[in-house]
C-alpha cells in the first residue's frame, strides 16, 4: 500500500519529467511549399512564404536569404534577413518584396532559403525556388505627332497634339503595362486679330 505522501511525490516527479521532455524537444523549421503559386507575377509586389516550426516552443530567431540571378533589373533585392518566432509560435510568414519595373524581360527565378536558427535547427525543406513572370509589354516606336486645332482667345491660344504606338504582348495576357497614347499641349502663334463689337449707331 502506497502512502498518500508517496503519491504526491510521484505526481510531482511525473510533472517534472513531462516538462523536461517538452523543453528537450528541438525546434525544427521548414518552408511550406505552395505549388499553386511558384510562378509569381512581377506586379504582385509581395510574396508571402510560410515557415512552420515543429518540436520545441522556445523563442527563436530564424535567419533566411532571398537571392536571384544577376540581371539588368533583378526581381528581388538580394538580402539576408531574420524572422522571429515567439514562445509557442508554430508558424510565421516571410514577406518577399518584388521589384516591379517597366523593363520587358524574361521570367526571373529567385530563391528563399532558411539558413539557421538561434534556437533549433533547419529542416529538410529549407529552400524554395520561385519564378517571377514579367508583366511588361514590348513597346513599338512612337508615331509622329498629330497636331490639334488651335483654340481660345487670341492672347492665350493653344492646341493639344496626340501620338500613338503599338505594344506587343507576344500573346501573353499577363503583359499589360504599356502606354499606347500620349498628348502634349502646345502654345499657338498669335496670328488672329481680336474682333471689336461696335455699339448700334456708331
Amino acid at each position: 500500500m502506497v502512502k498518500p505522501g508517496a503519491w504526491n511525490l510521484l505526481v510531482v516527479l511525473v510533472v517534472i519529467l513531462q516538462c523536461q521532455t517538452a523543453h528537450s524537444q528541438v525546434s525544427v523549421f521548414n518552408l511550406v511549399p505552395d505549388f499553386t503559386s511558384t510562378i509569381i507575377l512581377e506586379g504582385q509586389m509581395v510574396l508571402n512564404v510560410n515557415v512552420t516550426r515543429g518540436g520545441g516552443t522556445e523563442p527563436s530567431t530564424v535567419t533566411y536569404t532571398v537571392t536571384s540571378e544577376p540581371a539588368v533589373s533583378p526581381v528581388v533585392d538580394n538580402d539576408t534577413l531574420t524572422l522571429m518566432f515567439e514562445q509557442d509560435q508554430t508558424q510565421a510568414v516571410i514577406p518577399v518584396q518584388l521589384v516591379d519595373d517597366a523593363i520587358p524581360e524574361t521570367s526571373q527565378p529567385f530563391v528563399v532559403t532558411l539558413v539557421n536558427a538561434s534556437s533549433g535547427s533547419i529542416g529538410t525543406t529549407s529552400s524554395l525556388t520561385y519564378s517571377a513572370r514579367d508583366d511588361d509589354q514590348i513597346p513599338g516606336d512612337w508615331n509622329g505627332w498629330v497636331e490639334g486645332v488651335c483654340g481660345g482667345p487670341c492672347d492665350g491660344r493653344f492646341r493639344t497634339d496626340t501620338r500613338t504606338r503599338t505594344c506587343n504582348n507576344f500573346s501573353d495576357p499577363f503583359r499589360t503595362n504599356c502606354i499606347t497614347s500620349d498628348t502634349r499641349t502646345v502654345a499657338c502663334p498669335i496670328t488672329c486679330v481680336p474682333t471689336t463689337t461696335k455699339a448700334p449707331g456708331c
